[in-house]
């Protein structure tokens, strides 16, 4: 007990000073679940704001390999086909999911973070198809006013991202202006001022609150062209929220390799053991019990012996010395693309990380047929 209360306390006064978001629309997280999960683990990132998941209620196989994976998801589905929201976040964080009311104009959802040192953070990631009934800019600006001023009676820094569908970089647009209006008159701030979609289209979006008690001081804000199928790019930046991440301890393990036996020479032993000396014998149960447990014993710590080993009860039982070089081998040829940004190079980048989500998948399932 002195050892977890300890082990508590020192989490609790070394805090993690930032916390590092992404927030990605792969239209369907159901064919790109490792892919996200290998870029979250690249940047580090403690949440991912994931729109258009496609995920549908009872989806467990795409969950359990999040969470395979290290990541817990908190996920909000659509009634129908496509569309969906979720939080994806590191196993050591703790989001509390927060109801919010439905909207007919777009979909949301909502979690908060604690921090005892800057209080709460507000977190909503907002899909808005932009088609549809109601799929009119003017629908969704009235839904969403809203909902921002529901957020004002409540606790916490609010942090609002995802796919708005609304072009920011056109400022002459008329339901550009109107949306940017609405941000300016509640007292919200857009930070993403790059195109976020391959047509060049500022779709992607990341709000905050413009005054100084609410505001959430942001750095190293990047938009980052993936290598998957998904015409959205990915925004990764960083916030000052000094937040506990509790890391799932090593726990140790005592095993034998009782496999790896060569059962010949094993066989061997035992004939030559004093379990087939002929003055061995005993009418005494408790000596042939004894004897037999010792001499087992012997010829077991010899041929196998005992050995402990440190595991992570959270870490993928599947997970091994090919998955974790595959990821090796694409990480180095991204590294290699955003130097020399040649074509050759950004061939080789896809590839690997083509090769990385087989290798991955295929481990897994061979994993789960042999069970």
């Amino acid at each position: 007990l002195r050892m977890c209360t300890d082990y508590s306390k020192k989490l609790l006064n070394n805090p993690s000073p930032q916390l590092n978001v992404a927030i990605f629309n792969p239209r369907s997280i159901c064919n790109k679940t490792v892919e996200i999960i290998e870029y979250m683990n690249d940047l580090n990132t403690d949440v991912c704001l994931v729109s258009e998941t496609w995920l549908r209620k009872g989806d467990s196989a795409n969950i359990k390999v999040i969470k395979e994976l290290g990541y817990n998801v908190i996920s909000k589905s659509r009634a129908g086909r496509g569309g969906g929201v979720a939080f994806i976040f590191k196993k050591g964080l703790h989001i509390k999911s927060q109801k919010t009311k439905n909207f007919k104009s777009f979909e949301v959802i909502e979690g908060i973070l604690e921090s005892s040192i800057t209080g709460i953070m507000r977190i909503s990631c907002v899909y808005r198809p932009g088609t549809g009934k109601y799929g009119k800019v003017s629908d969704f600006c009235t839904e969403f006013e809203e909902y921002l001023n529901s957020m004002t009676h409540l606790p916490g820094k609010p942090l609002i991202a995802g796919d708005f569908n609304i072009h920011m970089e056109d400022h002459k647009n008329a339901d550009t202006k109107r949306f940017q209006s609405l941000i300016d008159s509640l007292g919200f701030y857009q930070h993403v001022n790059e195109p976020t979609h391959f047509c060049e289209g500022t779709l992607d979006l990341v709000l905050t609150c413009d005054n100084v008690c609410d505001s959430i001081e942001m750095c190293d804000l990047q938009v980052i062209k993936t290598v998957t199928s998904s015409d959205h790019y990915l925004i990764s930046f960083a916030c000052r929220f000094p937040h506990q991440v509790i890391p799932t301890q090593d726990l140790t393990l005592s095993t034998r390799s009782i496999s790896k036996i060569d059962m010949n020479l094993f066989k061997g032993d035992i004939l030559n053991s004093k379990l087939n000396e002929s003055d061995s014998s005993s009418n005494d149960p408790n000596e042939a019990v004894s004897l037999y447990n010792d001499e087992l014993g012997h010829l077991l710590n010899k041929h196998a012996p005992l050995i402990t080993i440190k595991y992570n009860p959270e870490q993928s039982k599947w997970l091994n010395a090919e998955c974790i070089d595959a990821r090796k081998k694409r990480r180095k040829a991204e590294r290699i693309d955003k130097r020399e940004k040649s074509t050759e190079s950004r061939v080789a980048w896809v590839e690997a990380s083509k090769n990385a989500k087989e290798v991955i998948r295929k481990t897994r399932d061979k994993y789960y047929n042999d069970q």
